[in-house]
């Protein structure tokens, strides 16, 4: 019955310390600009604004560009996605540690990350790396 009890409790703590390492990353976030008002150098290519929606074992981003034209990635986590209207390729979403990984698979490679999105370590910022280099800039964006 012990035993019973200490495999329980340690099962119990091992999920929540993989759930506390997932963090919760919804909401509406828009690229911090620079004080002239135009998004960082090297991020005009990237979304300006994302809505995401996180629960349930999914994660939706919607990711707006400049122009306002959105795309929906709608992704089980751990599983596939769908990419807006995207049917030539084949998308992933999975945590890695803290960080939300969107992929794409391009047919015949091995899956190429979009995106990886984590939390600022104050949690006040959502910060986007778009390649697995950790030296790569991560662009911030604030609710």
């Amino acid at each position: 019955m012990l035993l019973k009890r200490c495999l329980m409790s340690t099962a119990l703590l091992a999920f929540c310390a993989i759930a506390s390492a997932q963090p919760d990353l919804s909401g509406t976030w828009n690229i911090q600009r620079a004080e002239n008002g135009h998004p960082p150098r090297g991020a005009r290519t990237l979304p300006q604004t994302m809505v995401i929606q996180q629960g349930n074992g999914r994660m939706e981003i919607r990711a707006v560009d400049g122009g306002g034209n959105a795309v929906l990635y709608a992704c089980a986590i751990g599983g596939s996605c769908t990419a807006g209207n995207d049917q030539r390729r084949s998308w992933s979403g999975q945590w890695d540690g803290a960080e939300f990984v969107l992929a794409v698979l391009l047919s015949g490679t091995t899956p190429t990350t979009l995106y990886r999105l984590y939390l600022s370590p104050d949690k006040k910022a959502l910060l986007l790396r778009q390649q697995d280099n950790p030296q790569a800039i991560a662009f911030p964006y604030v609710k």
